[in-house]
């Protein structure tokens, strides 16, 4: 079992946090139906034989790129030699739809309450909840 210090535990909640608040304009990246590549090669006037020559593959290689990251199964290495190529930043992010301590104290609540058998608005299971995430216990992800 890994033991945690909730200390070091809530300080990487904190900076996750600020970093993806800091970083609001994420959350707004739009989504191109028809996939970045087909939408960046086009909007950089490049052919398709043009950018297989370019990433060394056939014509055939990138339309099933194209058709791999519409489908969502593109690998990030493929990702990233493909931005290259267009002379582009591939960013990875994973963002939080809430914050990650709302996301917690759901999970503790959902937790502590399966524990105690009560309901999650009872005080008993609240007391529980937090001291769970005080003690950055893992019991808050088993069957919550």
């Amino acid at each position: 079992m890994v033991t945690r210090d909730p200390r070091v535990t809530g300080l990487r909640r904190r900076q996750v946090e600020q970093a993806v608040a800091a970083n609001v304009s994420i959350r707004h990246i739009p989504q191109f139906e028809r996939g970045f590549i087909r939408e960046i090669k086009e909007a950089l006037a490049m052919t398709t034989g043009q950018l297989a020559e370019r990433l060394g593959i056939s014509q055939q290689g990138v339309s099933k790129l194209e058709l791999s990251e519409q489908a969502g199964t593109i690998t990030l290495n493929s990702l990233n030699k493909v931005a290259a190529e267009f002379d582009c930043k591939l960013v990875y992010a994973l963002v939080p739809n809430h914050s990650l301590s709302k996301t917690l104290e759901a999970h503790a609540l959902k937790a502590a309450s399966t524990i105690l058998g009560e309901p999650e608005d009872s005080q008993a299971v609240t007391k529980l909840a937090k001291q769970m995430m005080i003690r950055s216990s893992p019991e808050i992800w088993n069957n919550s």
